[in-house]
């Protein structure tokens, strides 16, 4: 934790004494009901002001003995606030274990904040965060169980950011689990990210704890997930924190789509095929060859593409290799880059329905050697194309 000078502490306490903080909520949506199913209250300080950011404001807290009388006085504005616009949903405050520990910490306040607010019991989360971790887990256990008893719900907040974070999760029995946005920050491009959350939801799924996937920034973070099982999701895609936050659900997922096809029309659990597909956006046959060659260029990590016709159904695959080889030359730049794409574009030899069983796919594979040299595959949904899968995935699933 860094050093702050003591004009700080000063600072902190004149903010708590005038209450001059500003809470602003974060909606988390419920993606396939497509409506929030609560409201992340966060804390921020006055603009420009030295303290104006959530992180210098908590560890200056924390480091001069302030930190229980910020969060309540935090948790006193938040009510406040979710009660005056009424909002629907849960409301989810953070709680540091070291707060909770606190002998200091008056006892009570919570439940009698909610009375004065209007707010029922149940419609409270309290977010445990490692921000700042627990000495004496059996007394974070004791507190937590004391706001279960009352009719609160408990989570725990940044899952995979503190060594502690499963072993919380076995005992503390949260209802719900949010998922560090380390984990989900370009979760699509990453192999090993992807297998551990495909693991949390089915963790979730098998222990009845709600996953919660926040920080999400990016639409192929969002289909990845999506199509991992994700239920509950949070992020600047969705809607960043306000005042007055955003309750309506983002019309530019409300269909989740590569090309035209929606990749989430299918069960995870009953096809493994689905499991491993990348939603590589194809191309349409009239693309230019140029196009489709700058596509390459803008992704080092993109090999080949699709290419599919009017009615989305797969009817080539464009290499990377073989259309720079195309391009190497002025010559061959000169005769190809104006073209369609189909002119150059590898017939489909293969395709697979995204309810096949693995077992006969990975026979039918290893008896054709052409997949030695291309090991990539299309993946299809009636015939309309879904996205890309590797051999080597398949394999090793």
């Amino acid at each position: 934790m860094m050093m702050y000078p003591k004009e700080y502490k000063l600072l902190l306490q004149e903010l708590i004494n005038e209450q001059n903080l500003q809470i602003v909520f974060q909606p988390i949506f419920d993606v396939i009901g497509q409506e929030p199913m609560g409201y992340e209250a966060l804390t921020r300080g006055p603009v420009s002001h030295p303290l104006q950011f959530p992180n210098v404001l908590f560890e200056v807290a924390h480091a001069f003995g302030l930190l229980s009388e910020l969060e309540l006085l935090c948790r006193r504005l938040a009510f406040k606030r979710f009660a005056e616009l009424e909002l629907a949903g849960k409301l989810f405050i953070n709680v540091s274990p070291h707060t909770i520990e606190q002998k200091s910490h008056p006892h009570g306040e919570t439940i009698k904040l909610l009375q004065q607010f209007g707010i029922k019991p149940e419609k409270l989360v309290i977010e445990v965060t490692e921000r700042f971790e627990a000495t004496d887990p059996s007394l974070l256990k004791d507190s937590l169980q004391h706001y279960r008893n009352m009719g609160l719900q408990i989570a725990i907040d940044d899952l995979g950011t503190g060594h502690s974070g499963l072993k919380q999760w076995a005992e503390l029995r949260p209802d719900i689990v949010k998922i560090d946005r380390y984990f989900i920050s370009d979760c699509h491009n990453n192999i090993v990210k992807r297998e551990l959350l495909r693991t949390i939801f089915e963790m979730g799924k098998a222990t009845g704890v709600s996953i919660i996937a926040e920080g999400i920034e990016q639409h192929d973070e969002y289909i990845l997930l999506k199509n991992l099982g994700m239920q509950y999701a949070q992020g600047f895609l969705l809607a960043k924190p306000n005042v007055s936050p955003q309750s309506t659900f983002p019309s530019q997922l409300i269909q989740c789509v590569v090309g035209k096809t929606e990749v989430t029309g299918f069960d995870t659990e009953q096809f493994e095929i689905g499991n491993l597909v990348k939603p590589v956006m194809p191309v349409k046959a009239d693309r230019k060859c140029i196009e489709v060659y700058n596509t390459f260029k803008s992704d080092d990590n993109q090999l080949c593409v699709a290419v599919v016709d009017e009615y989305n159904q797969p009817i080539g695959l464009v290499y990377r290799d073989q259309l720079a080889e195309l391009f190497s030359s002025d010559f061959g730049r000169a005769l190809y880059e104006r073209k369609d794409i189909d002119m150059v574009m590898n017939p489909v030899m293969f395709s697979v329905e995204i309810g096949s069983p693995i077992d006969e796919i990975s026979k039918y594979i290893t008896d054709n050697d052409e997949f030695d040299k291309r090991p990539e595959f299309i993946v299809v949904n009636k015939g309309k194309y879904v996205g890309l899968a590797n051999v080597r995935s398949l394999l090793k699933k």
